[in-house]
């Protein structure tokens, strides 16, 4: 199984099993009186059943939370790419502005040829630097420097969705609080814990988004350098400096 496959189904399962554990946490006082209840279910056979339920339960609460991540935290990670101040906010300015030069680069090279040129002018839109230079990379990058970008685009998703979780988390607190279970103090130790965890994650993701098109842009823009000097003198486009684009030098 490749790599990036593997790197899928643990993300899922890992995103499910915390959901899961979300639900047990959030309804322990319901789950322990169902099985006060039913004591004829503590049996080795609704263990074992129980056992094998958890692994498709689990994939099932990881898709669940890629669905609503796909909508939610994904969304305003992605914005990231265009906005210097989340990227600030979350402590990745300086990915934000290596990606952001990269992409400079880039389009002053892929602008200078008429059919990369065509092509971002038929795209539109501020994505259209992101699919031609992704479509540049996985054209003409070898397989390990794929996989392993995107091993890094995987912990992005998985850092979404775990960002997700937590969110879902902080209502374990409020009702063990709203009940009475747990004293203010406590309640609001676990709020800033799961707060500060949901940062980390988010900085998480931002950095593994950023740096992923940091590479690709980077690729993409050598990839068209390395093209037009194989053209010689006679190219009519002309060369772009990798080392300053638009007056700003590379670090």
């Amino acid at each position: 199984m490749r790599l990036t496959n593997l790197n899928k189904i643990s993300a899922l399962l890992i995103a499910g099993s915390i959901a899961v554990l979300w639900a047990f946490a959030f309804w322990a006082t319901e789950v322990a009186s169902f099985l006060e209840t039913h004591k004829d279910l503590a049996n080795p056979l609704s263990a074992a059943l129980g056992a094998f339920l958890l692994v498709p339960l689990s994939i099932l609460a990881g898709l669940i939370l890629e669905g609503f991540s796909e909508l939610t935290l994904r969304p305003f990670v992605s914005r990231s790419l265009r906005s210097h101040c989340i990227a600030m906010l979350f402590l990745q300015s300086d990915v934000w502005e290596s990606t952001d030069k990269w992409e400079k680069a880039f389009l002053e090279l892929a602008h200078g040829r008429p059919f990369f040129s065509r092509t971002l002018e038929s795209i539109g839109g501020g994505i259209s630097a992101r699919q031609l230079a992704a479509g540049i990379f996985y054209q003409n990058a070898t397989k390990d420097l794929v996989d392993w970008l995107l091993s890094h685009y995987a912990t992005y998703y998985l850092a979404t969705s775990f960002g997700l979780t937590l969110i879902l988390f902080m209502a374990v607190p409020l009702k063990l609080f709203l009940i009475g279970a747990w004293p203010i103090l406590t309640f609001l130790f676990a709020v800033l814990f799961l707060m500060a965890s949901l940062y980390a994650a988010l900085s998480l993701a931002i950095d593994r988004f950023l740096y992923t098109y940091w590479v690709t842009f980077r690729f993409a823009a050598l990839w068209l350098e390395q093209e037009e000097s194989k053209e010689g003198p006679n190219c009519k486009t002309k060369s772009a400096s990798l080392s300053e684009p638009s007056g700003q030098a590379f670090p």
